[in-house]
C-alpha cells in the first residue's frame, strides 16, 4: 500500500470527504465487527494534552465510541503528542488491531488543542465510520468534560464527511512511524573505543559525544555529532628504552544521509579530528616527553538500534588519513611513525531527547 502526505486547509464551517484518507480498509473492517469499544493509552506533557481530555472531544464527535481497560479482541489505541519544527506540535496515532497488525496517523497542527482536536476526529472516524463530524467544542471543565452532542448523519453522500480542524496537516501511512514531518533530535553517548594508528599498538579509550539531528522520512537527515575522546597505551618495551602513548582528540562529523531498516538506524558521515599525541619515554639515557599535534579527516558509519524508552545502543566505525606524521624515537633510533591512516571504532549507549 502506498502512503502519501495530504494537506487540508478548511474553514470550521465546511466540511470536506477526507474519510478515505484518514482510515484504510481494514481499520473501517474491525471497526464494523467488533463495535466501538477500544483501549486507549495517551502519551503526552499534561500541559499540552491529557487522556481526559482526548476521550472528551472524541465523545463530543460520537456517543458510541467506549473506553476500556482490557479486554480480547478490540484494538489498542495509542496517541502521542509532542513539539514539532518552527513551533508546530506534532500528533500521532497508532492503531494495533486484534490479530496483531497495525498502522499509523500522522500529522501536524499549529498547537495542543488543535492536534489534539484533529486525533480525536482520527480516532472517531477509526472507531465509528459511520460517524459524521463538525468542529467539535472544546473541553467544558479543565478536566477534560466536554459537551457531548450525537453524530450528524447525511444518508445522501457515499461516504461519510468529517471537517479537518484548520491548518492541520495529514500524513498517512501503514506503518508504524511513516510520515515525511521533520523532527529535531538531541542525543548524548557514552563508549568504549578503540583507536588503530596513532601509536605503535591500538589504543583504548572512552569517548562521549552529543548528536543533534533532523530526522525526515527522506534519506536527506542531517545531523551533526561531536566526539570528545581520550585513548592511551600501556608502557611498551622498546630494545632502547620504555615508552607510554596518550590521545586526546575532539572529532566532528556531518551527517547528510540516514537509513532506516527496520529498528537498525544508519548515518554516513563526513569526518575531521583534532588533538593532542603524547608520549613519554622511560628507563632511557635521556627521558623525555613529547607532545605534538594530531589531525584527521575521512568518514565514518554510525549504526544505532534502540532498546527501551529513548535508550539505544550506538556503534562507530571510521578511517581518517592522518594530516600529520611525526615519528618517535629513542635517539638515533626511530621505533615508531604515525600510521598514514588512523581507524577508529567505538560501542557504547546513548539516550534520545526527544
Amino acid at each position: 500500500m502506498r502512503s502519501e502526505r495530504v494537506s487540508v486547509l478548511v474553514s470550521i464551517s465546511i466540511s470536506l470527504p477526507v474519510v478515505a484518507l484518514l482510515v484504510s480498509a481494514p481499520a473501517a473492517t474491525w471497526a464494523q465487527a467488533q463495535g466501538s469499544a477500544a483501549r486507549l493509552e495517551v502519551d503526552a506533557q499534561p500541559s499540552c494534552s491529557t487522556r481526559d481530555e482526548l476521550i472528551a472531544r472524541i465523545a463530543a464527535r460520537s456517543t458510541r465510541i467506549r473506553f476500556v481497560p482490557d479486554g480480547a479482541g478490540i484494538p489498542t489505541l495509542t496517541a502521542r503528542i509532542e513539539s514539532g519544527p518552527k513551533g508546530t506540535v506534532v500528533a500521532e496515532l497508532i492503531v494495533v488491531e486484534p490479530d496483531g497488525r497495525r498502522f499509523a496517523r500522522r500529522l501536524e497542527a499549529p498547537s495542543c488543542p488543535a492536534a489534539t482536536d484533529a486525533l480525536a476526529l482520527v480516532v472517531a472516524i477509526t472507531l465509528d465510520p459511520s460517524a459524521v463530524t463538525a468542529e467539535a467544542a472544546p473541553p467544558a471543565e479543565a478536566k477534560g468534560t466536554a459537551q457531548a452532542g450525537p453524530p450528524t448523519v447525511t444518508p445522501q453522500a457515499p461516504a461519510p464527511e468529517a471537517a479537518v480542524p484548520r491548518d492541520a496537516h495529514l500524513d498517512t501511512g501503514p506503518a508504524e512511524g511513516a510520515g515525511a514531518t521533520s523532527t529535531r533530535r538531541l542525543t548524548v553517548a557514552a563508549a568504549a573505543e578503540v583507536v588503530r594508528g596513532p601509536a605503535p599498538v591500538a589504543m583504548p579509550g572512552v569517548a562521549v559525544e552529543a548528536q543533534a539531528a533532523l530526522d525526515r522520512s527522506s534519506i536527506w537527515s542531517p545531523a551533526v555529532i561531536l566526539t570528545l575522546t581520550h585513548a592511551w597505551t600501556n608502557e611498551l618495551v622498546e630494545p632502547d628504552g620504555h615508552a607510554v602513548f596518550t590521545l586526546d582528540l575532539a572529532s566532528l562529523e556531518a551527517c547528510p544521509l540516514r537509513v532506516v531498516v527496520s529498528l537498525l538506524e544508519a548515518r554516513l558521515c563526513a569526518a575531521g579530528s583534532l588533538g593532542r599525541l603524547a608520549a613519554r619515554g622511560s628507563i632511557t639515557y635521556d627521558p623525555r616527553s613529547a607532545a605534538r599535534p594530531f589531525a584527521t579527516a575521512g568518514g565514518t558509519i554510525r549504526l544505532s538500534v534502540p532498546v527501551v524508552w529513548r535508550v539505544e545502543i550506538r556503534a562507530r566505525f571510521g578511517a581518517g588519513a592522518a594530516l600529520w606524521r611525526d615519528a618517535f624515537e629513542f635517539s638515533p633510533a626511530v621505533f615508531h611513525r604515525v600510521d598514514s591512516v588512523t581507524l577508529v571504532g567505538d560501542l557504547g549507549i546513548g539516550v534520545r531527547f526527544p
